[in-house]
């Protein structure tokens, strides 16, 4: 029984910051595959190519929060990438993915203000 819970428990987090890109890429994706086709068809040959195209751009966000001291949140990083997941298409195209996912990293801490 308790090695059922350390398995939940690990699913719950995304320990590592690459891990969380390559996991918010691959949803971001599979969003706009589903909700705005058209525009995800216009734009990528694949879902790999999207993904690519939005881990750089995620990686590039990252190391700027990285080098403003900002601390990655793994708990908040697991948090972004189910409410990604769960998001209607009506969420998503209106408000986009950014609020679900502005707490994976807390710059208000340390030097990061």
């Amino acid at each position: 029984m308790r090695t059922m819970w350390i398995l939940v428990l690990a699913s719950c987090t995304i320990a590592e910051a690459d891990d969380y890109v390559d996991r918010r890429a691959a949803a971001e994706c599979k969003a706009m595959a589903r909700c705005y086709l058209g525009e995800f068809d216009s734009q990528f040959s694949s879902l790999d190519e999207c993904e690519s195209f939005v881990r750089d751009d995620l990686e590039a966000e990252a190391e700027i929060l990285d080098e403003a001291d900002c601390d990655y949140q793994p708990d908040e990083a697991a948090r972004c990438v189910r409410r990604v997941r769960q998001m209607g298409c009506a969420d998503w195209v209106e408000k986009g993915t950014a609020s679900a996912c502005d707490l994976v990293y807390d710059c208000t801490s340390g030097g990061g203000e």
